[in-house]
């Protein structure tokens, strides 16, 4: 009976310490998988992410030096001509900002260095063939106030009053191609636009340029002649009662005396062009016309010798 028993402890023992060194080899087994799996996991991954960064990197351009698109444009433009490079440019699309483009400016010196005679009269003249006199001097007026553009802006200007002073054109044939000329009631308003400041920059460059011919003129002889004297002085007189016209219709009235006195006009002149009659004289609204003249006569007329 005891044999029995020590024969089945033996047993139990041997199954106990298999039993152990199974468990203990499948869990070393299961590390070393384990560790397998996830080297092979991160390697994976590692080439994967390699291949990603590789991938991208490839799409990458290198940056472009400073000025390459404008160099490129140049040289799309070698042979050809002034407005076949207006075209690739697309200057015809530009619209009113066309002056104030960095394109623009590279055309004009594309056309100046393609154009054998007078270029820069071909470049005024192909410009006023596109927008008309008119609103290629409104475009050149307002691209000289931005910095980037004033200088381009400014010669081509200078240019197209050549154009109008060879073509004889006055002063006053200029106030009517800028629309200047709406009527003397809306005067006040025609010279608050922008286009006065062409007509007036017209007038000093006539001026400049006639100084030998006697037929220098001034912006109130020009607005003289264009209303009469009349007409003129009557709406310049109403202007000063109305609070906003009042500073500048007084500036322009005493410019119109100034006139008056220059052209050697006399009170008793002004008095017969209003029709003023001494019966009614007093009560006549035109009578401050004359008053004022009179003062300003008084004032500056010249010494007699």
């Amino acid at each position: 009976m005891r044999l029995h028993v020590t024969i089945l402890l033996v047993n139990v023992a041997l199954f106990a310490s298999a039993n152990a060194a199974s468990a203990l080899s499948a869990s070393t087994n299961g590390v070393h998988q384990g560790r397998h799996l996830r080297a092979t996991s991160t390697e994976d991954a590692n080439k994967e992410e390699r291949a990603l960064s590789l991938s991208g990197f490839s799409k990458l351009k290198p940056p472009k030096p400073p000025g390459f698109q404008s160099v490129k444009t140049k040289l799309q433009l070698i042979g050809k001509s002034a407005d076949e490079a207006f075209t690739l440019l697309n200057l015809h699309k530009a619209g009113d900002d066309l002056i104030t483009l960095p394109q623009f400016r590279m055309w004009v010196k594309h056309a100046e260095d393609v154009i054998q005679v007078q270029p820069t009269m071909a470049i005024v003249s192909k410009l006023t063939n596109i927008y008309g006199d008119e609103g290629l001097a409104k475009m050149l007026e307002a691209a000289r106030k931005i910095p980037s553009s004033n200088s381009v802006a400014t010669k081509l200007q200078t240019e197209h009053m050549w154009i109008w002073l060879q073509d004889r054109k006055s002063p006053t044939d200029i106030f009517k191609l800028l629309n200047l000329h709406n009527g003397v009631n809306n005067l006040l308003v025609s010279l608050a636009s922008p286009n006065a400041n062409i007509w007036l920059r017209y007038i000093k460059f006539f001026n400049k340029y006639m100084a030998t011919s006697g037929k220098q003129t001034t912006m109130m002889k020009t607005l003289l002649v264009i209303y009469g004297d009349e007409a003129l002085s009557k709406m310049l007189e109403a202007a000063t009662k109305v609070p906003h016209t009042n500073e500048f219709a007084t500036h322009l009235q005493a410019a119109m005396f100034k006139q008056w006195l220059v052209d050697g006009k006399k009170p008793a002149q002004i008095w017969k062009m209003l029709n003023m009659e001494k019966a009614t004289w007093t009560t006549n609204p035109d009578a401050q016309i004359w008053r004022g003249f009179l003062a300003y006569y008084k004032a500056h007329k010249p010494a007699q010798t």
